[in-house]
């Protein structure tokens, strides 16, 4: 019988923690580093990029005023909304695009350099 070679990236060995504080190294990904709270960090979002939840708010209006036209029978209404809400998605979609690059072109580090 050949034996099974364990994968040795399957576990997180104890050479890869953190020696100060004795944590994995991927638990500083999710570690929110401004201790901000959720109100604050969907305020500070919605400064540094505004078009997104107006879109999406926008989105959500045409869905629900589709359904509405949908139910009472109205085609042609349901129909111009689907398409309205279509377009809306797109344009979330370029706003998140276009503010993740403006955020990415304006951030510095630390030092104070452009990244």
């Amino acid at each position: 019988k050949k034996k099974k070679k364990k994968n040795p990236g399957c576990k997180i060995r104890m050479a890869d923690q953190d020696k100060d504080s004795g944590e994995a190294p991927y638990k500083s990904l999710f570690a929110n580093k401004r201790n901000e709270s959720t109100g604050d960090k969907f305020s500070r979002k919605f400064r540094e990029n505004p078009f997104v939840p107006v879109f999406l708010a926008a989105t959500g209006a045409a869905l629900v005023g589709g359904l509405v036209a949908f139910k009472r029978g109205k085609q042609r209404w349901s129909q111009n909304f689907q398409r309205a809400r279509v377009g809306f998605q797109g344009l979330t979609v370029v706003a998140l695009v276009g503010g993740a690059m403006v955020t990415s072109l304006f951030t510095t580090d630390d030092a104070g350099k452009a990244k």
